[in-house]
């Protein structure tokens, strides 16, 4: 038997961002249980961890030409609203796929077509880091560990020199940064 392997991706972003995005495919799903990959279509996705469901706007809906499997209530900020409910397929960066995922419509996302909800994110491990100014956004398929920073905490190693290092040295707890920019930050 070959074990299997977990699909992933991470998402560099230029400095800190406020709101997660990442490119999704989206197909419509076919009769076998291969996707019909003609049928695809590349749009913008905002990941919202508040979100309980997917969701895709009209727009999508109206180009794929999509069939509602059925209609739900919608509650959002400005009310609840009977809605559109649709079956699709959707492939998120270095080929993580989801098949026949139940997504509501919504008139409009602003800038972004499709919204990645709990019921994605809650099937795998999803962290979010800020290391140097600079957002990483990493999703891994399936969950495979527990993430815990407090279990797992980074501990830096003393340092333990004769000579205390200059300022513009490489600083010794191998963090690759200036000494002046790390631990003789505050000295």
């Amino acid at each position: 038997m070959i074990p299997y392997r977990p699909s992933s991706f991470t998402i560099n972003y230029n400095g800190r961002t406020n709101v997660l995005h990442s490119p999704v495919d989206v197909f419509i799903p076919s009769v076998s249980t291969n996707v019909q990959r003609n049928n695809k279509y590349r749009f913008r996705a905002i990941w919202d961890t508040g979100a309980t469901n997917s969701v895709i706007t009209k727009k999508i809906a109206d180009e794929l030409e999509l069939k509602a499997c059925s209609k739900t209530i919608c509650n959002g900020v400005t009310g609840s609203k009977t809605v559109n409910v649709y079956m699709v397929c959707l492939l998120l960066p270095n080929n993580v796929s989801f098949r026949s995922v139940s997504v509501t419509e919504c008139e409009s996302l602003g800038a972004f077509d499709v919204l990645i909800g709990m019921d994605i994110i809650g099937n795998g491990d999803f962290a979010v880091s800020n290391l140097d100014g600079k957002t990483h956004m990493t999703f891994r398929l399936p969950s495979c560990e527990n993430i815990d920073f407090v279990k797992n905490k980074v501990v830096r190693k003393p340092i333990i020199s004769s000579k205390a290092p200059g300022r513009n040295d490489s600083c010794p707890c191998g963090s690759g940064k200036k000494y002046k920019n790390c631990c003789g930050k505050n000295k």
